[in-house]
């Protein structure tokens, strides 16, 4: 993501992942968090060294968690979860997405909340990351 004065933002992504939907749509994804969640302020990233840096590392999770949020409503994870599918892999699978971005929603959505309802299920992810998928009568 990128910004210049006077231009739209614009978003570029390197055309060797082209061929991996799913990794694609994780970098568009998260790029899109950068847009929706920039405060503004213009950073050169080198990967190697985001580790180094706090600030840079707490605006890629920021985006990061933004673009997972875009790509996994609750609604589709507990469809997901609805069908008897417990395992990351499948999940991942049926919603289209990597398992890291799947970890991260889950991760994030533990931190926010103990339990998540919707309609008659329940989500419990206060043990995190071990979680439970209940029905309520």
């Amino acid at each position: 993501y990128c910004k210049f004065d006077g231009c739209y933002p614009c978003i570029t992504l390197d055309y060797s992942i082209k061929d991996d939907y799913k990794h694609t749509l994780e970098v568009f994804s998260e790029e899109i968090g950068h847009y929706e969640t920039s405060v503004g302020k213009s950073y050169t990233i080198n990967p190697n060294k985001l580790g180094c840096n706090p600030t840079l590392s707490k605006i890629e999770r920021k985006a990061s968690v933004r673009g997972c949020e875009i790509l996994i409503s609750i609604e589709d994870l507990f469809k997901a979860l609805d069908n008897g599918n417990n395992s990351l892999y499948e999940v991942a699978e049926i919603l289209g997405v990597t398992e890291n971005m799947l970890k991260l929603r889950l991760e994030e959505l533990s931190r926010k909340h103990s339990c998540i309802n919707f309609g008659n299920k329940s989500l419990v992810l206060s043990d995190y990351p071990r979680l439970r998928f209940v029905e309520v009568f």
